[in-house]
């Protein structure tokens, strides 16, 4: 921050009663730019901020317009350097700058299959929403008070890892990164859960992406065995429970919407998908529209 010579310095009065920041608890993370270009942010003035308020901002169809919040950390570490200071022969020290801030956490028991998910977040730009243990949610208030902005992270300076059990030690998966430059501790700005409604952010969990396996693929229908990234790579965690209002059908050769007219469940999480007869050759996409799952697509050739 520049130093102004025309004014005094700031008021000192403080409140009797002021919330302030718990013990971390987990982190969201929020990409820096929308898909509209602008920055992502919360309304003060006019979103409502509530349980269906962070539903909805979890399922955004649009990758960047989504929410990602990330499980309960463990061993969090959120501490600023010392500032970059000069000291004069006469022994007075001058400020340069402040120095950066990293935080460090522990995602405890969560398989190797996990880093896969936060290195996709290694060269993007994004930022957090902080939530503590009282389920408050902290970010960079803007100068006018009528936005609340993520933490933004320092570009590049993410670095997850994965740590193996040991005789004494748990596997888990680890993130460190660096906040930007320009984010200051004097904009935090907090909202408690009293004023948040019903929304529980302690519990809020990320979208699932799924993975598709083809077979009996024909003019009228397919199976597809859809299981989790996650479990044994033998037995992986399965998708159970699916109907067809679950799935939308597009013949992408024909640029044509497809009517599913049955969606069995023939064994667990495999699913046989009957639709209006199509043409060989033509490309379908089936995409899961099920709330909690990512919009992961399904291409078919039909042979």
């Amino acid at each position: 921050m520049s130093c102004t010579c025309n004014t005094a310095g700031g008021n000192t009065g403080v409140p009797f009663c002021s919330p302030l920041q718990g013990v971390m608890h987990s982190l969201i993370i929020v990409p820096k730019y929308a898909n509209d270009g602008t920055l992502n942010y919360i309304d003060l003035t006019a979103d409502t901020l509530d349980q269906t308020y962070f539903e909805g901002k979890i399922n955004e169809a649009n990758q960047k317009d989504r929410w990602y919040p990330l499980p309960f950390m463990e061993n969090v570490e959120n501490a600023r350097e010392e500032s970059l200071n000069e000291t004069a022969n006469s022994g007075n020290i001058y400020r340069i700058k402040q120095g950066a801030r990293t935080l460090t956490g522990s995602f405890f028991k969560q398989p190797a299959q996990y880093l896969a998910r936060l290195e996709k977040w290694l060269c993007i730009d994004f930022g957090v929403y902080e939530i503590d243990n009282n389920g408050s949610l902290a970010g960079t208030l803007s100068a006018d008070g009528t936005k609340l902005y993520p933490r933004y992270v320092l570009n590049g300076s993410l670095d997850p890892n994965y740590m193996v059990a040991t005789d004494t030690t748990v596997s888990k998966n680890t993130i460190k990164f660096q906040y930007d430059e320009a984010v200051k501790d004097s904009q935090i700005g907090l909202i408690t859960p009293e004023s948040m409604g019903d929304a529980d952010l302690l519990n809020l969990n990320g979208l699932f992406d799924v993975v598709y396996t083809n077979s009996a693929i024909s003019t009228t229908g397919f199976t597809s065995k859809i299981n989790l990234y996650y479990g044994d790579v033998l037995n992986p965690i399965k998708v159970e429970g699916l109907t067809d209002a679950d799935f939308t059908l597009f013949n992408k050769t024909q640029s044509s919407a497809v009517t599913i007219t049955s969606v069995t469940e023939a064994t667990a999480g495999v699913y046989a998908f009957d639709f209006v007869a199509q043409t060989s050759s033509d490309e379908l996409v089936l995409t899961l529209v099920k709330t909690g799952y990512a919009q992961t697509t399904n291409d078919v050739v039909i042979p």
